[in-house]
């Protein structure tokens, strides 16, 4: 894939797969390992898939309703854990049944809210019917499906633990179906999180806001498995105690820091405000300012005692509450069932408290802040939607390296069965020759004539095809690594932009490709080696000056990248 193609990386990869398809095709090998090929180069024009992956009880399901806001809503309230959950775009033809329910068996069912109700007991028969579902897809017209299906995973650790207690009191012999389903829904998040363009890695807030809390808790979400390319981190429920809301910012930057590698960014979320903020939004803000007119008569110091726990604001009496507990303990029925969580209700009294003398639209507003659910969005948009096409072929191109290793595995073991085979027969042959009466020197002879011919076995024209097209994908990867550097590069300096005067914007964002990918888009029009040469000891210079981890440094630093790659197309 040279650098001075004026296609996109999409068109060049779907090219060259085909490319190869045919050139093994030529060469003889397996018509499967043809068509898996084909079938990749068509992946390239997919939409890029997200996997939101988590432990159970992270909170995955919630994140994923209020990230995508209203248009799920309207489905269903509750969460369903023990599935597989695709979110595609679309309008459902029928708005009363807009999920698809694809069985196990092959079958697809429209199905609505009635059916999603049903999967949320502990009883046999849901087991029984979440045993037989393959996955639900979800079709939505939201912005965010534009780019992307995103998946909900069942979760790692057991996706139906939080069923055993209840079904161990009374299943019995359906111990050994619920361990399968356990381990078919684990087995389908790591394939999931395995084959997914990009994945999201949820972790719920952990016990203590420590380091080593957090890093544990990531590290066992994702297995080992990430990689800073194609993945973002969110800490959810951060609204389970004061001490998480105030330092989620600081403390998700620390993480960040620390799982460089391994993460784009941590970015902290407080899922269930922004759950109940949609229950209580509804009907135009209605029980929110239901909420907000109840508070008001609370005296607020009496107020903040009472939320200091949950007993004392839903079951106790006061002289100076004007509001009874019955009334109050009603407030958390506006957050309705799904999200009913005392921190979530406390967290946004307390909000509602300091706040008292705005609008309920200016509290909706604030609410929506504290949420962090408008940058997630953001950070998203920034690191794995504008990029998909990008991560689509990325994910390809590690698949079609899989089926050409593959291939060259099944070729290798094919060549060393038949020289063994070719083996015994020399040594029968040899056997015999030596068994032989005659001239001891012409019995040597031919011995070692049939000991050359085994050694000179020509090498399959099928195995010097693979080679060919692995050095090809080798290429086509190190382009799409440094096409995703520019990419990031690009991000710091937009987030940064008071760093860099204009003349340097003027010429980072042409040299990293903001302008197009060819090298006359990146290069001023006429300029040759010295100029480029010139130009990457400057960016040099700058690095060594620009603080460690900086957007100047970052910039900095693939500029020169960059620039020598130039320099190299004018000398190939």
């Amino acid at each position: 894939m040279p650098s001075d193609t004026p296609e996109s990386v999409r068109v060049v990869l779907r090219r060259r797969l085909e490319n190869a398809a045919e050139h093994l095709r030529a060469a003889g090998l397996p018509q499967a390992t043809i068509a898996a090929l084909e079938a990749l180069a068509g992946q390239t024009e997919q939409r890029c898939v997200v996997a939101v992956v988590g432990r159970v009880k992270a909170g995955k399901s919630t994140f994923v309703n209020a990230l995508l806001g209203g248009a799920l809503a309207a489905v269903g309230e509750r969460e369903t854990t023990a599935t597989i959950n695709y979110f595609t775009l679309g309008m459902p033809a029928d708005p009363d049944r807009p999920i698809r329910c694809h069985w196990r068996s092959g079958q697809v069912t429209r199905e609505g809210r009635e059916f999603l109700d049903g999967l949320q007991g502990s009883d046999e028969e849901t087991l029984r019917r979440a045993e037989g579902i393959d996955h639900l897809e979800y079709v939505l017209d939201h912005p965010l499906l534009r780019d992307v299906t995103l998946v909900d995973t069942p979760g790692t650790n057991a996706a139906v633990a939080e069923h055993t207690e209840r079904l161990d009191a009374f299943l019995g012999s359906m111990d050994r179906r619920r361990e399968e389903l356990r381990e078919r829904h684990q087995d389908e998040t790591d394939r999931l999180a395995r084959e997914a363009d990009a994945v999201i890695y949820v972790t719920g807030a952990v016990a203590r806001a420590d380091q080593r809390a957090f890093l544990e808790e990531f590290r066992r979400t994702t297995g080992g498995r990430s990689s800073a390319l194609n993945a973002v981190g969110v800490m959810t429920k951060i609204e389970v105690s004061d001490e998480y809301l105030a330092r989620s910012d600081e403390l998700s930057r620390h993480y960040a820091e620390q799982l460089r590698g391994e993460l784009n960014t941590v970015v902290p979320v407080a899922t269930g405000i922004g759950r109940a903020l949609q229950a209580l939004c509804r009907d135009d803000r209605r029980g929110l300012e239901r909420v907000h007119r109840t508070l008001a008569r609370i005296p607020p110091d009496r107020l903040r005692r009472m939320l200091a726990a949950e007993q004392r604001f839903v079951e106790r009496e006061y002289d100076d509450c004007p509001v009874d507990a019955p009334t109050r303990r009603s407030l958390l029925d506006e957050l309705t069932p799904d999200v009913r969580v005392w921190a979530v209700f406390a967290a946004i009294a307390r909000y509602i408290v300091e706040h008292g003398d705005e609008s309920t639209a200016e509290l909706a507003a604030g609410l929506g802040e504290l949420t962090r659910l408008d940058a997630l969005r953001q950070v998203l948009d920034r690191h794995l939607l504008a990029r998909g096409h990008i991560l689509r072929c990325h994910r390809a191109l590690l698949d079609a390296k899989d089926v050409i290793d593959g291939a060259r595995r099944r070729l290798a073991e094919d060549r060393a069965a038949g020289g063994r085979e070719r083996q015994r027969r020399a040594d029968r042959m040899l056997a015999f020759v030596r068994a032989a009466d005659g001239d001891p020197t012409v019995g040597e002879e031919i011995a070692q004539l049939i000991r050359t011919s085994v050694a000179a076995v020509a090498e399959p024209r099928a195995e010097e095809a693979c080679a060919d097209v692995a050095r090809e994908l080798e290429e086509l990867e190190e382009v799409l690594v440094a096409h995703n550097a520019d990419f990031e590069a690009l991000q710091a300096i937009e987030r940064n932009r008071a760093d860099f005067t204009a003349e340097e914007l003027d010429e980072l964002q042409a040299v990293l490709g903001l302008r197009g990918l060819s090298d006359t888009d990146r290069l001023p029009r006429g300029v040759g080696p010295e100029y480029v040469s010139a130009r990457m000891l400057f960016w040099k210079e700058r690095a060594a000056r620009a603080a460690t981890r900086s957007a100047r440094r970052l910039a900095a630093d693939q500029a020169f990248v960059r620039y020598g790659h130039l320099l190299a197309s004018f000398y190939d």
